[in-house]
Parts: C-alpha cells; sequence; structure tokens
C-alpha cells in the first residue's frame, strides 16, 4: 500500500521538528521537481465520459462544494458575494469558487450573468475585464484597471438569483464537469477521488503542456501520478494507493511554490485526514475540528459521521 510521504500533524510536533518540517519534507523526503509532460500516462483531457461513468449523487456533491467553499471564503455556506483583492497576482477573486479578474474565468462570469440579466450592477465592468483578458495572453493579471468599486458591486448582485445562477453554471463548466471527465477517462470510483479532482481543478487549474502553468496544474499532477504509479485505476493501480500518491504530489507542488499556493496545503492536509477517515464516498456528515489529532489527522472514530483536522481553516460541521 502506498504510505503517505508528505504527512504529519506539523501543528502537533515540538516547535524545533514543527520549524523545519516543510523544509524536510519539500527538500527530502519528496520525489522534487519533474517534468509531467513526459509521462507515458498522460492523460486525455477532453476524452467523453462514458454513460457508465457515476456521477456524484446530489448529497456527495454538496459536501465536496461544501469543503470547497470552506477552502476559498473561509465560510460553510457558498458565498456568492465574496469579492477581495488577496495581492496574488490574479487582481480580484470573488464568488463562489474564488473566479478572478486576471485569470478569465472571472470574465466568464459576468458575461454569463449579462446574458441572463443585460442591465446588471456588473455589466459596465464588461469592457475593463475583456481589456484585461486580451492584454494577459496566457499569464496571470494583476491589473485592475478600471475595476474600482467591482469588489462592492460583486457583494450587491449577490443577493441576484441569476448572478448566483451565471456562477453555479461556470463553476460547473470550468470545473466540475471537466474534472469529472477526466475522473471518467481515470477509471474513478470513490467519491472522495472525484470531489478532490474537482477542488484540484479549482485550486489549480487545467492547461495544456507547454502552457507555462502546465507544470502546477491539475492534469499536472495527474500525468506525474499516474507516471509514478504506472498507470490509472482504469490501468488496474488501486484508487486508494493513486490518491494517496496524488495528494502527496499536489502538497509538493502546493508547498514548494509562492506564498499563496503554500497556504493551501491545509486543503490537502483536510483530504488526506478523509482519506485516513475512510471517507471514500462522501456518504456521512464531515466534521472539520480545529486543533491537534494525532498521526493520523482523524479526530473521532465513530460511524454516524467523518472526522478530521481542519488545519487553517477551523471547525466546521457539513451535513
Amino acid at each position: 500500500m502506498y504510505v503517505f510521504k508528505a504527512w504529519s500533524d506539523a501543528a502537533c510536533l515540538p516547535k524545533a521538528a514543527a520549524a523545519t518540517y516543510t523544509e524536510r519534507y519539500v527538500k527530502e523526503v519528496y520525489m522534487g521537481p519533474a517534468d509531467p509532460s513526459t509521462s507515458s500516462y498522460a492523460i486525455n483531457t477532453s476524452m467523453p465520459t462514458p454513460a457508465t461513468f457515476a456521477w456524484l449523487t446530489p448529497a456527495q456533491k454538496q459536501r465536496a462544494q461544501a469543503l470547497n467553499t470552506i477552502f476559498e471564503n473561509g465560510v460553510l455556506k457558498v458565498d456568492y458575494g465574496y469579492a477581495q483583492n488577496l495581492g496574488d497576482g490574479r487582481g480580484i477573486t470573488f464568488g463562489r469558487a474564488g473566479f478572478c479578474t486576471g485569470t478569465g474565468d472571472g470574465l466568464l462570469v459576468v458575461k454569463e450573468y449579462t446574458a441572463a440579466e443585460p442591465n446588471n450592477i456588473l455589466a459596465k465592468y464588461l469592457p475593463a475585464l475583456q481589456a484585461i483578458e486580451n492584454k494577459r495572453g496566457n499569464s496571470l493579471s494583476a491589473d485592475v484597471t478600471g475595476l474600482n468599486g467591482f469588489i462592492q458591486a460583486v457583494a450587491k448582485a449577490a443577493k441576484d438569483p441569476a448572478f448566483r445562477k451565471a456562477q453555479d453554471d461556470v463553476n460547473d463548466l470550468l470545473y466540475y464537469d471537466p474534472s469529472q471527465v477526466v475522473a471518467s477517462a481515470l477509471g474513478i470510483e470513490h467519491a472522495l477521488t472525484k470531489g478532490q479532482l474537482m477542488d484540484s481543478w479549482i485550486n489549480h487549474g487545467s492547461y495544456p503542456v507547454g502552457d507555462p502553468s502546465y507544470p502546477d496544474s491539475a492534469n499536472a499532477l495527474i500525468d506525474f501520478t499516474n507516471e509514478l504509479m504506472g498507470g490509472s485505476p482504469a490501468d488496474g493501480v488501486n484508487e486508494e494507493d493513486w490518491l494517496r500518491a496524488y495528494l502527496d504530489r499536489r502538497w509538493y507542488v502546493l508547498a514548494s511554490n509562492d506564498k499563496t499556493w503554500a497556504e493551501s496545503v491545509g486543503r490537502v492536509r483536510v483530504y488526506q485526514g478523509l482519506v485516513n477517515a475512510g471517507a471514500w464516498e462522501l456518504d456521512k456528515p464531515i466534521e472539520l475540528k480545529q486543533g491537534c489529532c494525532g498521526a493520523s489527522g482523524v479526530c473521532a472514530k465513530t460511524t454516524s459521521y467523518y472526522s478530521t483536522r481542519g488545519w487553517d481553516y477551523g471547525t466546521y460541521r457539513i451535513k
């Protein structure tokens, strides 16, 4: 069985050990940089979904999306009105899935909203958003020219069901649907793996080989993991082992990247804890608990819900 390499409750270690934890795992324990594009098992992200593929049930999808909402917005309820310039080179981050004005998905949300409600409060920002998109090429953009008042306008627009629907639709179009198409191609069966892939698509994005963002992308994580494991579950690789290796690689990419990315390692830790808790089908409520939970990250052993450490996100109960 594949055992997590990048795993320890660092906050519960003695201070001296905790201080060297991240550096030790990045430099010594895990595999180091590699070019996933050379994988013999690179996945085709446009592969059609077989009719036999089991999409997440509404309850499973709700739990996976609730986890993502905690990671993105620090709240349990989907926050359609969240908007902030995080100073991370992506412009203004907003909405349920952390759409950004400097990555293209924010523009799609406003376009979708305007198609449904032409006179909405955000429509006036379309020329500025399009100008940012035209300039950025294949790079991220921190440019917020022409977006004065956008943050406040998002908060007001969140009261409009059409704006909330636009966010839901773009979230599915860009992140949920593509991640599940790839899950099908990989032969994924467990709901936890499918939910993790959706979170990866939101957090890392998907980019073609050769794109500057490819090495940190969700599909590059898959390519690397397939090469490491000698294939995917579709090739006969044990899915639970495959997900453990995938989470290790995702942890490495986040931890060894810039500060903004490194701050996201907690979302991988939560999924690692859910693996250790056996939450493979997302079929019961989930408890994230603040504080130390021992070596496995499992905070309570119970048959009524799954319990794992909430890391930097705090304490939550997902029904």
